[in-house]
């Protein structure tokens, strides 16, 4: 909350300047399909405890998913059996790699992750033609595009088990798409969830967290297109050398003649070596902070220790660019803080606490020592079916990939992150959860893959695209889908 209110002071003070925010992880296809099914890119947050079929469209919420330790926690409560007349949740996984979360699958079929979107067109035709009528417009649609609804290699038995599960929860169920998944699949899936009636009973929407905040490839792609009419870069964080898109070519970028650019980092890095200047950046634990928590709790960052490098955070830096008088963080984030302060202390006086408990003062160390600073809970919201299905009618009919081609994928991993954690030697020795690698990636295919490519475990493997180029050596891994890496 910090970051924006003093970005929104920056701009005040220099109309002329722009943000671009990037992540190489991102979640754009979730706030995206927000966007279609709620008009705002709004996000769902599962309560896994509450649901007796859980479905997961390629997404790994045990592993690498957002929340995944309070997913954990609550998916297990509802696992272990309490009593002999307690419920077990079932799961049903449809993914290509091989996670944490199909692990745990009662059951699971593999596909490559192109193929999801077609899986999830023919759950929602499924799921209307057992009396969902709230999906019928949408499948209706899909229906009547060029090609209709392609099941080809798709698990009639798997589909429709599936569907017949979900209709029989009594509203007790979950469909969650992975974060890899095109914004549509999102849409359709919120539009599943509420149709069966678990609106507000196994899920609630994330607060609008940012607005104005834009999908972080579409940002650096601009960025890219903008960078002859910049002067200065600032860069607060990150190494967009390093794992910026290639056809983005920001090393170049940053090479360009009349540009001045400033890095400021935890480390010196890729981005670092080709910037004009460096500048120390406060870790984490050295700086004070705010977050939003995707159930809308404010959470406080609070240092452990004083720079260690006389460095500034990334809200010191902004306070100084936008001229504020106040430019320590500490200050910074109590203002941030205190219209929904002075907001709690008059709804607790309403209620008859004492005003000496209830002061903003009393209110903020106590938020300090809780962590946490408690926000209105988000108002529900239904899905816009009209918009899910104007989405369905500009979009493609997707189609079954040629026999000869493979799918690339790339996936977060739980250790190196992006490969920003990548310096930190106990994060490459922790073993990957499914292959057990340590100290290096890997292009995982399965069996089949191999025999047809002739690949053995270990084997280099070069994966071209255009000018792009990767080498990285193949692992086999049961479970995974095949013609996909």
């Amino acid at each position: 909350p910090t970051f924006r209110r003093l970005r929104g002071k920056v701009l005040q003070r220099f109309p002329k300047a722009r943000f671009h925010t990037y992540s190489a992880v991102d979640d754009d296809n979730a706030r995206e399909g927000g966007r279609i099914a709620y008009g705002e890119p709004l996000v769902p947050v599962y309560d896994y405890a509450s649901a007796k079929v859980i479905v997961s469209l390629a997404s790994d919420f045990l592993g690498t998913g957002p929340g995944a330790v309070a997913a954990g926690a609550r998916f297990a409560s509802r696992r272990r059996l309490a009593s002999p007349a307690a419920q077990m949740s079932r799961l049903y996984v449809v993914e290509s790699n091989y996670t944490i979360t199909g692990s745990m699958a009662d059951h699971r079929t593999r596909m490559r992750q192109a193929d999801v979107v077609r899986f999830t067109q023919a759950l929602v035709d499924q799921l209307s033609s057992l009396g969902v009528t709230k999906l019928t417009p949408i499948a209706n649609k899909l229906r009547q595009r060029s090609g209709g609804i392609d099941t080809t290699g798709i698990d009639a038995k798997f589909l429709s088990a599936l569907a017949e599960d979900l209709v029989s929860s009594g509203g007790q169920s979950i469909v969650v798409p992975g974060a890899g998944q095109p914004p549509l699949v999102h849409a359709m899936a919120a539009a599943i969830n509420e149709a069966l009636g678990q609106a507000a009973k196994t899920y609630h929407l994330s607060p609008n967290l940012d607005p104005n905040d834009e999908p972080s490839r579409k940002s650096i792609a601009e960025l890219a297109k903008e960078i002859d009419q910049v002067a200065t870069l600032i860069m607060v964080g990150g190494n967009p050398v390093y794992d910026a898109p290639s056809d983005v070519k920001f090393a170049a970028l940053l090479g360009r003649e009349g540009l001045t650019s400033v890095h400021v980092a935890t480390h010196r890095n890729e981005t670092s070596e080709l910037s004009s200047w460096h500048a120390p950046l406060t870790h984490e634990l050295e700086a004070w902070g705010d977050q939003v928590s995707l159930d809308g709790a404010i959470s406080f960052q609070q240092p452990l220790v004083a720079p260690l490098y006389g460095g500034m955070s990334g809200i010191e830096l902004l306070a100084k660019i936008a001229g504020e008088k106040t430019t320590k963080d500490r200050d910074l984030v109590r203002e941030t803080q205190a219209e929904g302060l002075d907001a709690h202390t008059k709804g607790l006086l309403t209620v008859g606490f004492p005003a000496d408990y209830t002061s903003a003062e009393q209110l903020w160390r106590g938020a300090l020592h809780a962590g946490l600073f408690k926000g209105p809970p988000s108002e529900a919201k239904s899905t816009l079916v009209d918009s899910i299905v104007n989405a369905v009618a500009a979009s493609p009919s997707p189609k079954p990939a040629a026999k000869d081609s493979v799918e690339v994928s790339f996936e977060p991993d739980l250790a190196l992150w992006d490969g920003s954690h990548a310096n930190n030697l106990w994060a490459l020795e922790l073993p990957q959860p499914m292959t057990k690698i340590v100290w290096d990636n890997a292009a995982l295919i399965s069996p089949a893959t191999s025999r047809a490519l002739g690949v053995k475990n270990g084997q280099m493997l070069r994966l071209t695209k255009g000018e792009a180029k990767v080498e990285v050596p193949a692992w086999i891994v049961p479970g995974h889908a095949d013609a996909c890496v």
